[in-house]
């Protein structure tokens, strides 16, 4: 007949399941005098040199437990809500500049601290404020390098979650601005870290940046002289083009790898669960089978024996001891996506300049014709309608404007030449040794991390070895 099911062990699928026991261990060192602890073996692989004195992460900046939660409290110490803390991508000693706290109250702001030329600064600041200030420092400083931010999202912006992650990314924007000495000291974050009024607002009334105003942030601030070989230019273009190709072409990939580990990073949560649900399970087999067998005779106990609570309290915590590393790699791989977008911008910028210099000697081009007309009397459907005073204030406003534009198109030239060397001779190289850098220093936390995962896993079953009634089945 049927048998009944009782729960736990019951599986239509039970009959598939082959046992294959190990006839001799296949590590001859595996036993019981083997003395692996957790402690020893994260000392073994993480020194004093590789955590700073802060106790923040080592450097490149990816270690954090994943079980760690900070509780946000306002200054009454009322619980505001709790949030994961995700992995910093950089390592800046400068506790100065910081954004924390974050605080729900309708929307979402932020404390934001810092010191610019003016001296400290703290204030609240939302979201929206520091996208308008990444968005004037872009459009005034094109072909600069300014950090990213993560991009708008309407949906889900509300969950503590997303709002802990969007807090981590703006933190490391500030803290990257902090060692660019010319953005901070300029007219647009002036208005983020000293604001009169609405911030974004003050942003709005900002107009385009001159030309002129424009070369002088390049020669004075920058460093970059006017003065260039045709050949180096012409060599920089190229050289600037290429890699902004590369860019776009690289970037899909990197937006897919950042999808796939979002993905794995569940996968690998659940994987650790079940590393303690094993356990789990041999304690409901000890509880409710073994301890039959076994006359109810405690000794004989290996997970559920009273008189060893530490292995008991180890066999529960198990499933919280593994590192998730590719949660580690999610947002390493988020913050290259970012970094590599915001290169792109840095050089989307020069490509406006090249716009504006094709607009303005177009204007050029129509202003000439119009003054011609005038000049020569040719009635056109505009003139007909203009009485001879207006056509000749027409007629001085035009010649002034002409030679405006073709000034102001000289300056683009020459400026449009100084991005691409700026850009060729620092954005790309500066550019290229940060990704390496940060490449190798995340597979050095990646594999310390991973070494330690498998300590404590070799820590953990050791233990079991160590049981008189289980290093005795492999005598």
């Amino acid at each position: 007949g049927n048998m009944e099911k009782n729960g736990l062990f019951d599986s239509d699928e039970e009959e598939k399941i082959e046992y294959q026991p190990e006839v001799e261990s296949p590590d001859p060192n595996l036993g019981v005098t083997m003395d692996i602890h957790p402690a020893s073996r994260e000392t073994q692989f993480m020194t004093s040199s590789d955590v700073s004195p802060s106790g923040n992460p080592p450097p490149g900046g990816y270690g954090s437990s994943d079980d760690d939660i900070e509780e946000v409290v306002d200054s009454e110490g009322n619980n505001k809500f709790e949030f994961e803390v995700p992995y910093p991508d950089v390592q800046i000693e400068d506790s100065t500049w910081s954004v924390s706290q974050p605080t729900k109250m309708g929307h979402i702001t932020y404390t934001v601290t810092g010191e610019d030329k003016d001296g400290p600064f703290e204030g609240s600041r939302r979201y929206k404020d520091f996208f308008s200030l990444r968005q004037a420092l872009v459009k005034r400083w094109p072909g600069v390098y300014v950090p990213p931010i993560p991009p708008k999202q309407s949906v889900g912006n509300k969950k503590d979650k997303f709002i802990a992650n969007r807090m981590h990314f703006l933190d490391i924007f500030m803290k990257k601005i902090s060692k660019i000495p010319y953005l901070v000291q300029s007219e647009e974050f002036q208005r983020f870290s000293k604001p009169s009024g609405d911030i974004t607002a003050t942003f709005n009334t900002l107009g385009p940046i001159s030309p002129q105003d424009l070369k002088e942030r390049l020669e004075n601030d920058l460093g970059v002289s006017s003065e260039l070989d045709e050949s180096v230019v012409n060599q920089s273009r190229e050289q600037v083009n290429d890699f902004q190709s590369f860019l776009k072409k690289i970037l899909p990939t990197l937006k897919a790898l950042r999808e796939e580990a979002e993905k794995m990073v569940g996968a690998k949560e659940n994987l650790n669960k079940r590393t303690g649900a094993i356990i789990d399970a041999m304690s409901f087999y000890e509880s409710n089978g073994l301890s039959r067998f076994v006359d109810q005779d405690v000794t004989r106990m290996v997970v559920e024996n009273p008189e060893d609570p530490e292995m008991k309290a180890k066999s529960d915590g198990i499933g919280k001891t593994f590192k998730n590393t590719f949660k580690d790699f999610y947002f390493w791989i988020r913050s290259s996506q970012m970094d590599v977008e915001a290169v792109i911008d840095a050089v989307s910028g020069r490509d406006k300049v090249v716009q504006n210099r094709v607009k303005l000697i177009n204007k050029q081009k129509s202003e000439k014709n119009e003054l011609d007309n005038i000049n020569n009397k040719k009635k056109t459907l505009k003139s007909l309608f203009q009485s001879a005073s207006s056509k000749q204030s027409r007629a001085v406003f035009l010649t002034t404007d002409i030679e405006k534009l073709e000034n102001d198109a000289k300056e683009l030239d020459v400026i449009i030449k100084m991005l691409n060397c700026y850009i060729a001779e620092n954005i790309i190289p500066v550019f290229k040794e940060k990704q390496i850098k940060e490449y190798y220093e995340f597979l050095n936390f990646l594999a310390r991390r991973e070494i330690n995962n498998s300590a404590a896993t070799i820590s953990f079953w050791s233990d079991f070895m160590k049981n008189e009634n289980v290093s005795a089945a492999s005598s």
